[in-house]
């Protein structure tokens, strides 16, 4: 975070290049050839949601921080996913109930599809899988459970 711009962390994209000379290992065996960082200049957090429950809570803590979910999904559309406002609620109109919603979310963050998303639209990126390693059946429920709250079907903005 920068310290004279609370609310700000840098951003950083990497170009993949077929002239490339290192290589970045992806998950599946895949490699990608990364060329150089280019920065993206500050990259606005979320302001905190309302209230929320306590394992939603921990989920945005998650999406926020260690998983890095806003580098791409913006509420402002301007990054490399869509935002992630309203996916609670397409999840919720499609699945009919919270525990089928939760579950073939969670299957989707597992293994993302495009041809899967409920986001609608193309992306630049593809969103890379949460795997066991990188997190845990605990922590991808409290991603689901923040995912179908509140701040998952419209925006923080609306909400105070």
């Amino acid at each position: 975070m920068h310290e004279d711009a609370p609310g700000l962390a840098p951003a950083l994209a990497i170009v993949a290049l077929s002239a490339a000379r290192d290589r970045l290992a992806l998950g599946g065996g895949a490699r990608l050839r990364v060329t150089r960082a280019v920065p993206l200049g500050p990259e606005r957090h979320p302001p905190d949601p309302p209230p929320l429950p306590p394992r939603a809570a921990r989920g945005w803590e998650l999406a926020r921080g260690r998983l890095g979910c806003f580098a791409c999904h913006r509420d402002d559309g301007r990054g490399n996913g869509p935002s992630l406002v309203g996916v609670g609620e397409r999840y919720l109109t499609r699945y009919g109930s919270t525990e089928e919603a939760g579950e073939a979310l969670a299957r989707f963050l597992r293994a993302p599809r495009p041809e899967a998303s409920l986001a609608g639209g193309s992306w630049p990126a593809r969103m890379p899988a949460l795997s066991e390693v990188a997190c845990s059946d605990e922590e991808l429920g409290r991603l689901v459970d923040f995912l179908l709250s509140a701040r998952g079907t419209r925006p923080v903005s609306e909400l105070r």
